[in-house]
């Protein structure tokens, strides 16, 4: 009998599995996609960087520093020194801090935070294209989609947060529209608290996220439900408040310094200027946003389409289609996008679905009036035309992101990555000039001068006054005693101390994602230089080879010493 009973448990067990994976081999087709996709990209990266996980960006370091410093010394900080402001998505700086809390500071975290993420947002997207039921094979493609236009292996190697504000994003959406839509049944009210509950998240993963929380907001004033409008609203922008609140405690501007800097109210001193930063921010947008644009605009011409034929408006794919268009024009108007795929990344996936979901209308009827079929005809091919430009933009876009990849790596490990080793072998617990200072700072223990501004207040200030002068960044170098600086020459132009001593340069090849390929070593004080050129010189030989030096300190590399 036991036997018997164990047999028939095993075959219910096989027959259940085998329900469920013809259910839903598409999810799980596009997920072993995605595995593999990342396992072979990593691998190709691990063999240029000797066997080093490196992330694509060094503003992954800058999280995983204040997660470490967070950690270890109870800091929210880029050092152990004290508050800084300088985190875009202080969700995604505590998920590392509870990693390293479980685990310990490691660099392998922000992976398998970006790859979980990456999953989530397949599953959502999977999620919503069953509830329209749509065919497993075009649920397949359209999950592909999303891996490949995003693209979701770029995100993953950002190692930051953006996949994740992808899945929030496209999760929120689905259910404002399901909220949202007039055929509210029971279920769909209950979606209201699981929409309540992203609130606070979508706005802790990006500030972005007020884009979103805002348009959804105002689609319940539309509707008529004030309360809940006014309620998504407080919880959705608390987060914001209260990181403001505790910036302002500790001498920081409400918002965080990598959002302001990057902003166009960044050196706006008056209106006109503020203007034409953002005019100037709003045609790079426009330019370099082409893919996005198009999907903006295909939704658009799909939404005059449904209107003629007189689609209700508050149905949900349309909502669907509304939150979309309304976040892509604020992003594009004031936000930014590019930086290696990253900044409309949420928006381009949500936009694939949005696509999938509207696509099916194009194919209906044309209403009956001669004058109405003639435009809906018009405004089908339009549709049909604009869509092609914008898929054939994501596409190249999504394969050139597979490209890029490997070589983003190896240019932060051939660049960032020695920096840090540099300074933790030689500069640990000193003081340092920097302008980027993700890697140095979570790779050594040192303090910190940010010349650029995401970590020390007074330059950011400065900065977003337009009022950085030369003498100023020699007087905050020499009141913070810092003995060395690692800059990008061409970023600072006349603002550099004159009486900076350049001891030494590191030149990259085919870079992608660095802001300059040369990196220049200084020594602040003249009595720095010597030591600053023997610490170079015996470090020389474990830079890469590619990695071109130049400069004073190569003489004594040449030296029979060395």
């Amino acid at each position: 009998m036991g036997e018997d009973s164990a047999s028939l448990q095993a075959g219910a067990a096989e027959k259940a599995v085998r329900a469920f994976l013809r259910q839903h081999w598409p999810l799980l087709l596009a997920l072993a996609v995605l595995l593999l996709t990342v396992y072979t990209l990593r691998a190709i990266s691990l063999r240029w960087t000797q066997g080093h996980l490196v992330y694509a960006l060094d503003d992954a370091y800058i999280h995983m520093a204040m997660a470490k410093n967070l950690v270890e010394h109870g800091v929210w900080g880029i050092t152990a020194d004290g508050f800084t402001s300088s985190s875009s998505s202080p969700l995604w700086t505590l998920l590392l801090a509870g990693t390293y809390a479980l685990a310990g500071v490691n660099t392998t975290s922000p992976l398998i935070l970006s790859l979980v993420s990456a999953c989530l947002v397949l599953v959502v997207a999977y999620r919503i294209l069953r509830e329209f039921q749509f065919p497993p094979n075009i649920t397949l493609l359209t999950l592909l989609g999303v891996i490949l236009l995003t693209p979701l292996p770029a995100l993953v190697f950002s190692g930051m947060e953006h996949a994740l504000q992808t899945a929030l994003t496209v999760a929120a959406t689905f259910l404002a529209a399901r909220v949202l839509s007039p055929a509210e049944t029971p279920s769909h009210r209950g979606h209201y608290l699981w929409l309540l509950s992203l609130a606070p998240l979508i706005t802790m993963v990006r500030f972005e996220g007020m884009f979103l929380v805002l348009l959804i907001s105002l689609g319940f004033f539309l509707r008529k439900q004030a309360r809940r409008g006014v309620w998504f609203a407080l919880v959705g922008f608390l987060p914001v408040a209260a990181y403001g609140a505790v910036a302002r405690v500790h001498g920081w501007p409400l918002f965080p310094t990598s959002v302001l800097l990057k902003s166009s109210f960044s050196g706006a001193a008056n209106a006109k200027l503020l203007v034409r930063h953002l005019m100037r921010q709003d045609f790079f947008n426009l330019l370099n946003g082409d893919h996005l644009v198009a999907l903006i605009l295909f939704a658009i011409l799909v939404e005059i389409v449904a209107r003629a034929r007189g689609e209700r408006a508050w149905d949900t794919q349309r909502i669907m289609t509304a939150i979309f268009v309304g976040t892509g024009i604020l992003h594009l108007g004031l936000a930014r996008v590019g930086w290696f795929y990253r900044y409309e990344a949420y928006l381009v996936a949500l936009g694939i679905v949005v696509v999938a979901c509207r696509f099916k209308s194009l194919a209906r009827a044309a209403p009956a009036s001669p004058d109405l079929k003639l435009r809906t005809f018009a405004y089908k091919h339009g549709a049909v035309f604009v869509l092609v430009l914008s898929l054939s933009s994501c596409l190249m876009r999504g394969v050139k992101a597979l490209k890029d990849i490997p070589q983003a790596t190896i240019n932060i490990f051939e660049q960032q990555y020695q920096m840090g080793t540099f300074v933790k072998r030689y500069y640990q617990h000193s003081t340092v000039a920097l302008n980027d200072l993700g890697a140095v700072n979570f790779l050594a223990d040192i303090h910190c001068l940010d010349v650029w501004g995401l970590a020390t207040p007074e330059v950011a200030r400065m900065r977003m006054q337009g009022h950085y002068r030369r003498e100023d960044l020699a007087r905050l170098a020499v009141k913070s005693g810092a003995r060395i600086a690692i800059v990008y020459d061409m970023w600072f132009g006349r603002v550099l101390p004159s009486e900076w001593i350049r001891v030494g340069q590191w030149q990259i090849h085919n870079s992608v994602v660095v802001g300059s390929d040369t990196v220049s070593i200084y020594a602040i004080d003249p009595s720095e230089a010597a030591p600053l050129m023997a610490h170079l010189a015996e470090f020389s030989a474990q830079l890469p080879a590619d990695v071109l030096q130049s400069g004073p300190y190569v003489e004594h590399v040449r030296s029979p010493r060395y």
